[in-house]
């Protein structure tokens, strides 16, 4: 069972002023979905919580406001913990 699966694109390069949909199946039910997205340098970029979410279900990124580089997507639910590697080109 995944928790996170990113489906913009194999290559997981997502163009800046776009959106990245983030699919999730939950392997148990859990109150809280923590989601943040971390700079290469570790620091939080942003965080959102999801009270009481779906066994399965999408979340939105919006990269608007994100410059080019990589970021790391960190999801938590109950004691699952997983982060993806996210690479945002403006080009």
């Amino acid at each position: 069972m995944y928790l996170l699966k990113m489906e913009r694109n194999k290559k997981q390069i997502l163009k800046a002023n776009t959106e990245a949909t983030l699919s999730y199946t939950l392997e148990k039910a859990s109150e809280v979905m923590s989601i943040q997205v971390l700079d290469a340098q570790g620091k939080v970029m942003m965080t959102d919580q999801v009270s009481y979410p779906a066994m399965s279900g999408t979340y939105t990124l919006n990269l608007n406001k994100y410059s080019a580089g990589v970021y790391f997507v960190k999801v938590q639910a109950g004691d699952y913990i997983q982060t993806k590697k996210l690479i945002v080109d403006t080009k």
